[in-house]
């Protein structure tokens, strides 16, 4: 049987080769992320985006509008409700989804007021304007009200709505909700 033996120089042209392509092919893609059409979605940019007013206010605009459902508060179904959304470049709101929720109707309450907020101030990114992706734990408490915490005008029970610092010290949104 015949063997061939190979030049030690085809060799390294071959393993020249085999780098230069791959050279070529990471030169590519780089220059394919850099020609961005612009409606990338960030997670983590340099300045995120920002309620009118800041984040307090925020949680009084969820405090004034976000309401207790009816059905999930006399099952006593309470828990946290994760809702991501999108902060477009004009400040809107959208693709408002609850990613995680005990119950439907809490998930559906938090996603409805989360939508109808007003515009935000965008997120930025190398000085340019950009879409970010931002999440917000709502957590939904039911309290058994001992007749010290106040009622609505009507005698039903109230919300009450603050935020709180967790282990990883975000921000969490706390609905509360007291019943005899």
């Amino acid at each position: 049987m015949k063997t061939r033996k190979f030049n030690n120089s085809w060799v390294a042209k071959g393993a020249g080769c085999i780098l230069t392509l791959t050279l070529m092919l990471s030169y590519n893609i780089s220059r394919a992320q850099q020609k961005s059409t612009g409606n990338e979605v960030f997670t983590s940019v340099e300045h995120t985006p920002e309620f009118p007013g800041g984040m307090e206010a925020f949680y009084q605009y969820l405090g004034k509008n976000i309401r207790y459902p009816a059905p999930a508060r006399d099952k006593n179904i309470t828990g946290r409700v994760i809702v991501t959304f999108i902060v477009e470049k004009d400040g809107s709101l959208s693709d408002v989804k609850a990613v995680r929720s005990p119950d439907q109707s809490l998930a559906n309450e938090a996603k409805r007021v989360i939508a109808a907020s007003p515009k935000w101030k965008p997120g930025t990114q190398n000085n340019h304007v950009v879409r970010v992706q931002y999440t917000v734990p709502v957590q939904f408490s039911i309290i058994k009200n001992d007749g010290k915490e106040p009622k609505s005008e009507k005698g039903q029970p109230t919300n009450k709505v603050g935020s709180t610092k967790n282990k990883t010290t975000t921000d969490e949104v706390v609905v509360v909700s007291y019943k005899n």
